[in-house]
């Protein structure tokens, strides 16, 4: 399934000719169950960042699995202040997954394995924010998304059982 000119919620312009793909057995996060849209920083603004969130990273204060995160990134074109606003962002996007699969009952331990493992499986394609303020600033917002339905669909790999309710109406549909 590819959502073309799907709209994120995050902004109210239209996305033309932007492909955001979900696999027929995943079911990508509503907008309801992201983060508000006001509360993510601008990455093209040292002024709108988190107070408190370095504008750039020490990858000498970074865990093993964080390195290896920032120097993917790195290695797709992002810079430090862009690699500070994801690496802010991954914390909370952690947090509502957490609450996403503990609602669906999932235990302690299946959700530290889907963290550890979401740390562990880098995304595919993953390029930087690039453009004018305003893109780059809704290319991040983007990324996020797609960073947030990866981390689900990891889950829901994991433990296929354990599915949000409703994604089999639309399996039974397809058959």
């Amino acid at each position: 399934m590819s959502f073309i000119g799907h709209n994120t919620g995050f902004d109210k312009r239209h996305t033309e000719g932007e492909n955001i793909s979900v696999k027929a057995d995943e079911t990508p996060l509503s907008a309801a169950s992201l983060p508000n849209p006001s509360q993510i920083p601008s990455v093209t603004s040292n002024k709108a960042l988190v107070p408190d969130v370095p504008h750039g990273i020490d990858p000498s204060h970074l865990t093993t699995p964080e390195k290896r995160l920032y120097d993917f990134l790195c290695s797709q074109g992002w810079n430090d202040t862009q690699c500070s606003c994801y690496f802010t962002h991954i914390e909370s996007m952690k947090e509502a997954l957490s609450h996403h699969f503990y609602s669906q009952g999932w235990s302690d331990d299946q959700v530290q394995a889907l963290h550890e493992r979401c740390q562990m499986e880098l995304p595919e394609n993953f390029p930087a924010p690039r453009g004018d303020a305003d893109q780059e600033d809704l290319q991040m917002q983007l990324r996020l998304v797609e960073e947030m339905n990866r981390r689900k669909a990891i889950g829901e790999r994991m433990y296929p059982s354990t599915k949000t309710i409703g994604t089999g109406i639309a399996e039974e549909r397809r058959t």
